[in-house]
């Protein structure tokens, strides 16, 4: 009975000193955010609503889930072969041959989003 209070009481000391029981009255408000909460992806974040805001006010977001536009945005900044500055209507129509959901027009706005957001670097 003794050997199984000890290890209840260690199983115990353990958990707490390694946060396991982060929802039984610990206070860790003072702790880091947690790894995926970095200051770098918060500020990814940041770049993937704004993108998506643009794209809002120019009524492409209406009909397509956000994930798959922040997708392509990033996509668009892949452009390895600088066809975004020698024919953004080519880079754009490769955009629709990667959703076919988007109207060429469409796939446009989501472009020069991505442009002003992701990669200014790579207006043409």
């Amino acid at each position: 009975m003794v050997r199984r209070s000890l290890a209840v009481a260690a199983t115990a000391l353990i958990l707490l000193a390694t946060g396991g029981l982060t929802g039984c009255g610990s206070d860790r408000s003072n702790a880091a955010p947690p790894p995926s909460q970095s200051p770098t992806h918060g500020a990814e974040e940041e770049k993937d609503a704004r993108f998506l805001t643009i794209v809002e006010q120019q009524g492409v977001l209406s009909a397509k889930p956000d994930m798959n536009l922040v997708k392509l945005g990033h996509f668009v900044c892949q452009d390895d072969l600088g066809i975004l500055k020698v024919d953004p209507g080519l880079a754009a129509a490769e955009l629709v041959s990667e959703d076919h959901s988007l109207s060429q027009a469409e796939a446009e706005i989501v472009q020069q989003a991505a442009i002003k957001v992701y990669c200014p670097d790579m207006a043409p």
